[in-house]
């Protein structure tokens, strides 16, 4: 085996050794970070298109709670986020009644 080869190998060998202990002394959400720059930089293209802003459950009812309910409020529930405003609102009326009673 060339000198050359045999010198390439063990420069490898140590590349990877460094490497992996780099890698081994991240946190998981730091090692994922450096993993997407990784990538980023090698193939020079972003992962995607960016993600949009997604509406959760927390979201919705802050948009469409209403404090004091009617009962034209309730029987004018159009959509899910109504009716998840209107639930919330039964639930939190609930929990208010037993802890008055007590």
């Amino acid at each position: 085996m060339p000198f050359n080869d045999v010198r390439r190998e063990a420069q490898d060998r140590q590349g990877r050794r460094e490497y992996r202990q780099q890698v081994l002394g991240l946190s998981a959400y730091d090692r994922h970070n450096k993993f997407v720059n990784d990538y980023v930089l090698f193939y020079g293209k972003s992962l995607g298109a960016p993600q949009q802003a997604v509406k959760t459950d927390h979201d919705t009812v802050r948009e469409s709670y209403r404090f004091l309910r009617s009962s034209e409020d309730d029987q004018n529930l159009e959509g899910w986020e109504q009716k998840l405003a209107k639930r919330y609102y039964e639930k939190l009326f609930k929990v208010c009644q037993t802890r008055t009673s007590n």
